[in-house]
């Protein structure tokens, strides 16, 4: 074999092996991000399932927008009766927002 029929029969083999490794490598990679995806989903719903109990308990409350997404949240912190500390005022909100 000559020097140039060497040459093409590697640029061959390095070219079908990059796009087998690009399509292995692309398989995997759709695999791996409709998994996320669907874990992603499980663990919002979860997370809203949360957060709307701790709002019927009247531990917090859901600041929500237009649409009805959660967008913040408003904590009511009570001193309890074993604090023997000062607060000046009988609430204190805390409210987090963007989530």
């Amino acid at each position: 074999m000559d020097i140039r029929t060497s040459i093409l029969v590697s640029f061959i083999f390095l070219i079908s092996g990059s796009l087998l490794g690009w399509v292995v490598s692309r398989y995997f990679y759709l695999q791996a991000s409709e998994e996320l995806m669907t874990e992603s989903i499980k663990l919002r719903n979860y997370s809203r399932l949360i957060l709307e109990s701790l709002e019927q308990s009247g531990l917090v409350k859901l600041v929500r927008g237009e649409s009805g997404e959660i967008t913040g949240i408003q904590f009511t912190i009570k001193p309890s009766d074993s604090y023997h500390g000062q607060i000046s005022d009988e609430n204190v909100n805390v409210e987090l927002n963007q989530i």
